[in-house]
């Protein structure tokens, strides 16, 4: 695992918003479990000093314990308001102030044991715990074990003298295994979080593949029928209109026996493109089979619906189809919505209506 790779850089931001999201929780728990314990110890050296270990640092100690379960009480609330990532960058400082703070509690409170036994306990669970809850960056995390195993080793030095000096060497050997584990398990959750990311970017991929058709980029007969539907229940439920337009291009068969393939092919994206330029962003335009296409027309009453027909019929007719050397034109049938109707019974409809067309000469729209 390599501790140094960089996140790409589109998933920055939303990494940000995922690290801080998960910090948030675990934070939660972390101050709410800070400050209890921190409680229970001042309330332990205000009811029996004399057991509580302490000696003359009596003092310092309730201090200690009183600011932390103030502090951890209060970020314990902070944490718990904060629902949404309103402001990404503001949240990570106030979580990065958190893990700096039970840092140096943890600090302050070993330097005083190292005074009264020489204990270190302390200063190794406020690392070790910190890096193992909450999720760092390695240069973050690295500064702040270095600052904390600094002033540890000097404390333990001024406090205790030289005879000390392996307890400063022990309090960057913490420091180090912390930041170990606070890189690892950052860099981990970096790793999921961009495995996740590209497999739900995959995932929309294969889902826009197996709903478009590959030609013209249009929607697919599978996609198409799906949705209408939906599409369908929803305007009989709620009495709305809704017309369904079925088409396709007249002797096209002609295109591909004279002209092959690959010209029917620039023909039918070429008329894709029409359909697309005709309709509204609330249509569903769809390429149903073949040379056959397909548009939903929710919301729309007989007259729109009509002059949307027109529409693509008269800009179909104008157009010059490349490679084709003579005028291409198109036929239309469109069903109206009938509150008895489902989708299998619109399509029918506009069918036999598009076969109207062309059994009255094509190259026009036949409604009902």
């Amino acid at each position: 695992m390599n501790l140094f790779r960089p996140i790409p850089v589109k998933y920055r931001g939303e990494s940000l918003n995922d690290r801080i999201s998960g910090n948030r929780e675990r934070a939660l728990v972390f101050a709410i479990v800070l400050a209890v314990v921190a409680s229970l110890y001042l309330a332990f050296h205000l009811i029996d000093p004399e057991t509580a270990s302490g000696g003359s640092l009596h003092g310092f100690y309730r201090a200690m314990h009183a600011s932390m379960a103030a502090f951890s009480g209060i970020a314990a609330l902070w944490f718990l308001r904060r629902t949404k990532i309103h402001a990404p960058r503001c949240e990570a400082i106030a979580h990065a102030v958190f893990i700096v703070v039970v840092m140096l509690w943890g600090t302050g409170i070993a330097i005083a044991d190292m005074v009264n036994g020489e204990d270190m306990t302390a200063f190794a669970l406020a690392l070790i715990a910190t890096s193992a809850i909450l999720r760092m960056p390695p240069a973050f995390s690295a500064a702040a074990l270095s600052v904390s195993a600094a002033l540890m080793s000097i404390g333990s030095v001024l406090s205790c003298g030289r005879g000390q000096l392996d307890a400063a060497f022990a309090a960057w050997i913490y420091a180090v295994v912390a930041w170990f584990i606070a890189a690892y398990l950052e860099e981990g959750r970096k790793e999921s979080f961009v495995a996740r990311r590209q497999l739900e970017e995959r995932n929309e991929e294969l889902r826009d593949i197996s709903f478009h058709d590959p030609l013209t980029k249009l929607y697919n007969r599978l996609y198409v029928v799906e949705a209408g539907h939906n599409i369908v229940l929803y305007h009989r439920r709620y009495g709305l209109e809704l017309h369904l337009a079925l088409l396709d291009i007249d002797h096209f068969k002609k295109v591909n026996d004279t002209l092959g393939h690959p010209v029917g092919d620039s023909v039918l994206r070429e008329f894709s493109t029409i359909i697309q330029g005709c309709v509204r962003t609330s249509d569903t335009a769809s390429r149903y089979g073949g040379e056959e296409f397909l548009i939903l027309l929710p919301r729309t009453n007989a007259s729109d619906a009509r002059t949307v027909a027109e529409r693509v019929r008269a800009t179909v007719e104008g157009h010059d189809f490349r490679g084709v050397p003579w005028k291409l034109t198109a036929s239309l049938g469109v069903a109206t919505l009938a509150s008895t109707d489902t989708m299998e019974s619109l399509i029918m409809r506009a069918d036999q209506l598009l076969y109207r067309s062309k059994n009255e000469g094509r190259n026009r729209v036949s409604m009902a």
